[in-house]
């Protein structure tokens, strides 16, 4: 019997195969023969950036590991569309302060602010309406 911990990209699953998952209702366990087929795991991408950027459509599902010191910007949905609910994630890679910054007419809700809190610091964007993201993780004001 394989577990979710034993699969890696293209494992093929079958009858034998149980896995438990979280529902409102609380866990349930799923058999191998219906999740029949391949089970195909996506790497996340991560990108570097020496200081301050503007977020690109390229960044959805990406992780930006910040350098140095800066912000990271998140544009208007008329500059950049991103889907709703895109998300990602930035990292403080460094000593220098780190923040993540609304373009004029952009909403972040965030508590308790918008600055990664220390090196290492991690928070993860979503967007939740056109001009709207939400931001939480290590942050501080």
């Amino acid at each position: 019997m394989a577990t979710i911990n034993d699969l890696t990209a293209n494992t093929a699953l079958d009858a034998a195969d149980l896995f438990m998952v979280e529902t409102a209702s609380g866990p349930r366990s799923i058999a191998g023969s219906v999740l029949s087929g391949t089970f195909t795991t996506k790497a996340t991408t991560i990108v570097t950036s020496a200081g301050s950027r503007t977020l690109v459509l390229t960044d959805a599902d990406r992780h930006i590991r910040v350098t140095a010191g800066g912000s990271v910007t998140v544009p208007t949905n008329a500059s950049v569309a991103f889907s709703i609910g895109s998300s990602l994630t930035v990292e403080r890679a460094t000593t220098a302060a780190v923040g993540i910054v609304a373009a004029s007419g952009v909403t972040l809700r965030a508590y308790p602010g918008l600055n990664l809190a220390g090196q290492w610091a991690t928070c993860a964007l979503l967007k939740v309406a056109a001009d709207e993201w939400l931001v939480a993780g290590a942050l501080s004001s």
